[in-house]
Formats: C-alpha cells, sequence, structure tokens
C-alpha cells in the first residue's frame, strides 16, 4: 500500500513541476495533504513489530494495527476511523464533525486548514455505536487520490479486482464486500433517499433500503444484501449526470477485534 501512495504522490509533483493549470491549483494542497498522511503511516510501519501487526484476512498488511488509528487521533481528535480499499491509493484517516452542518471537511485538510482536496469525513449523523448504514464522503479528485478511485467501479472489471472495503474504529477492523454500484443526480428527491441515515430501523425500513441499493446498482455484483447487514456507503461526485453522485454500497463481511 505505501508503494501506491507513494507512486501516486511522484506522479502529481511531476505534473506540478510542468505547470499544467488544474495541478497548478490543487497539486500543492493534495501534496501537503498526502506528505502529512504518508509521514504517519511511514512512522506506524518502522514502528511494528510482528506481535503487534494485524493480518486481516490473509490480507498482511503490516501497517494495519492498532496503533495507525492512535497516531491518526492525536493529530485531530475529530479523526473517527481509517479506510481502506486494498491495492488502490484509497487509504485515509475518517474525520467526523457537526461543525458547519457537518461538511466541515469538505475544503480543509486534516488539520483543519483550507483545503480544495478536503478530507474524507463521516456523515455526521451516522454513530459507529449504530452502525446500519455508515456513510462517507470523499471529493472524486483527478489525480487518483482521497475517492478519486471510486470513478473506476463504473467498469465491472475493476469491481471484480477490488471487491472489498476496509474499515477500522476503535478496536474494530471491519471487512465489507461491495454489493452494489451506484449512479445518481442529487437534484432528484427520490435519489436523495438513498442518502438517509438510520438511526435503529425497523425491519420494514431495513427491507426498503435493501430492496433500493439492489435495484439501483448498474451491474449485478453478485453479493447478496441482507437485512440483517450492516452497511458501508461511499459517495463522490459523478460528472456523467447533472449534480451527479457515485455510491459505492458495501456489506459487512467479517469484524476484526483486536
Amino acid at each position: 500500500m505505501a508503494w501506491i501512495r507513494k507512486a501516486v504522490r511522484a506522479v502529481s509533483v511531476l505534473l506540478l513541476l510542468g505547470g499544467l493549470g488544474y495541478v497548478g491549483k490543487y497539486g500543492l494542497a493534495w501534496y501537503t495533504n498526502e506528505r502529512m498522511y504518508s509521514q504517519i503511516f511511514d512512522q506506524k510501519e518502522l514502528q511494528v513489530t510482528t506481535d503487534s501487526a494485524v493480518d486481516l484476512d490473509g490480507i498482511g498488511w503490516e501497517f494495519w494495527n492498532d496503533s495507525v488509528l492512535s497516531a491518526f487521533q492525536r493529530e485531530n481528535p475529530q479523526c473517527a476511523a481509517v479506510v481502506c480499499i486494498p491495492d488502490t491509493a484509497l487509504h485515509y484517516p475518517v474525520v467526523q464533525t457537526e461543525e458547519e452542518g457537518g461538511t466541515y471537511y469538505l475544503y480543509r485538510d486534516f488539520n483543519r486548514k483550507k483545503n480544495v482536496n478536503g478530507t474524507i469525513f463521516l456523515d455526521y449523523r451516522c454513530s459507529l455505536e449504530t452502525p446500519f448504514n455508515l456513510i462517507l464522503y470523499g471529493h472524486n479528485m483527478r489525480n487518483g487520490s482521497m475517492f478519486g478511485t471510486l470513478k473506476k467501479y463504473v467498469e465491472q472489471e475493476f469491481f471484480q479486482a477490488h471487491p472489498s472495503v476496509y474499515l477500522n474504529y476503535g478496536q474494530t477492523y471491519k471487512k465489507y464486500d461491495i454489493c452494489s454500484v451506484i449512479t445518481l443526480s442529487a437534484n432528484l428527491q427520490a435519489d436523495q433517499e438513498l442518502f438517509r441515515v438510520y438511526d435503529n430501523p425497523t425491519e420494514e425500513e431495513r427491507k426498503d433500503f435493501v430492496e433500493l441499493i439492489s435495484k439501483r446498482s448498474i451491474y449485478d455484483t453478485g453479493v447478496e444484501a441482507g437485512t440483517e447487514d450492516e452497511f458501508l456507503m461511499l459517495s463522490t461526485c459523478y460528472y456523467g449526470k447533472s449534480n451527479g453522485r457515485m455510491l459505492i454500497v458495501a456489506r459487512q463481511d467479517k469484524t476484526f477485534d483486536l
């Protein structure tokens, strides 16, 4: 995972030095973000021992241990989790706050400074204690950072190569299998229903939610969602529709408690 992050960072630096207009506007802000993230990940990698490392489902991320989340929380107490899609650049801390209607980090970096790249954040209405549907938001960056990876899920082949999302919060690691890939328009009232946050949903509400995400998927993932499942939802901009959004919905598969 570390080499992917460093490779993406190196490409963006080259583009920045090339003076391209888009990268000139966003590249430095992105590099500032990524450098800070990498410093924490690299620091923790150097300190990992065999006893402290967690081998998640045989993936063997040597840096996925309980000290990673703690390191981010020391930098920013509003850090709630760490999210990762294996073998992609998507490996980031997740923040949560009610400030500015929950959108405080939309254009602020992890250290609360103005930054056009923003920070991945958890919907302020969601509770990690009752996580029926957790919704994460992040920018669809052209260089592939933040939630820039998600646009690739329009191709079913990419889903087949990257079918799972992992989330670490507290002393818990969870694996989620992607069950729906949805494109929508935030202008439509019916589409806004996909972003409803449920607090202790009834059986009928669970059934309606599962039916909705299942019928809206742009292709069949082969992963069946059920009313007893918990869900992780990753949302980003989608430029194929007016005020478009891409929504990756994954159902919980496994929990690893430390």
